[in-house]
């Protein structure tokens, strides 16, 4: 091959975002969120264009986690979210509100349900009630939506809105090992937590992976990644284990309705 034609390969291959994933804790000492704490990832996950479409390449990671249902998984995700973004922008325009309190209400919603439709055909899937949503469990892992952002920022900047509640339970409970113990200074009994019953339907052993994902109602999903992380407590930050991105289909954005006001 020449050196024109390796080049021309080579610009054809998108590389995933940077990503923190080093074994030890990447964000000690400094604000999650901040290009500082990228790293590359230790997985594959390379994407590369083929007739417009975007294709993936089964991650490394994605394989020891999911087995044979990683290819299936890798490919359906991407696209429930894609779904739950055109549903929820769709009840958005139908309503005409002057705000996009129907599109994120919307979206939150309807990220589970197609998530349920999606891989509901995927062998060994099932499925579990919380907190009146069908969340799925493949290969032993729950794998749990969060929309962390409206617009194109890391994954690493992702926190809850609450560090109690069952997010942040979900995340304590299933979630990895703290990366960095916890000071035992008998503050944790003053510490407020709301426990919710449904967490108890689950899997002892189930593993939890999040899909954090990007997305607004004019430029669709912007950005995918799937991962484990802990919760630090004290500003909700997700701390990551490891990340990596999913294929996310590009999409010219969409004018916002000229009635919304944010």
């Amino acid at each position: 091959m020449s050196l024109t034609a390796a080049r021309t390969d080579r610009s054809r291959i998108h590389a995933p975002p940077l990503c923190a994933g080093a074994p030890l804790c990447p964000l000690a000492g400094r604000r999650p969120g901040t290009e500082a704490d990228h790293v590359p990832p230790r997985a594959g996950g390379v994407f590369f264009e083929e007739g417009g479409r975007t294709m993936s390449m089964v991650s490394q990671w994605a394989e020891e986690t999911f087995g044979e249902a990683a290819k299936a998984l890798t490919e359906a995700v991407p696209a429930c979210l894609a779904r739950a973004h055109e549903r929820a922008r769709d009840g958005h325009q139908g309503v005409h509100t002057q705000t996009l309190e129907a599109y994120g209400h919307g979206l939150y919603a309807v990220q589970y349900e197609e998530l349920a439709t999606g891989l509901a055909s995927i062998p060994g899937a099932t499925s579990v009630r919380l907190q009146a949503r069908n969340v799925m469990i493949v290969s032993g892992r729950l794998i749990y939506p969060i929309r962390y952002a409206k617009t194109d920022v890391p994954v690493t900047s992702a926190r809850l809105r609450r560090a109690t509640g069952l997010r942040a339970e979900l995340i304590r409970r299933h979630g990895p090992e703290p990366l960095q113990g916890e000071l035992d200074l008998g503050l944790e009994e003053l510490r407020p937590r709301e426990t919710s019953q449904d967490l108890d339907r689950l899997p002892p052993d189930a593993e939890l992976v999040l899909v954090a994902y990007a997305c607004s109602m004019s430029h669709g999903v912007i950005r995918a990644e799937w991962g484990t992380a802990e919760l630090r407590a004290e500003d909700r930050y997700l701390i990551w284990h490891h990340h990596e991105p999913l294929p996310v289909p590009h999409r010219p954005p969409q004018p916002p309705p000229s009635r919304a006001t944010t």
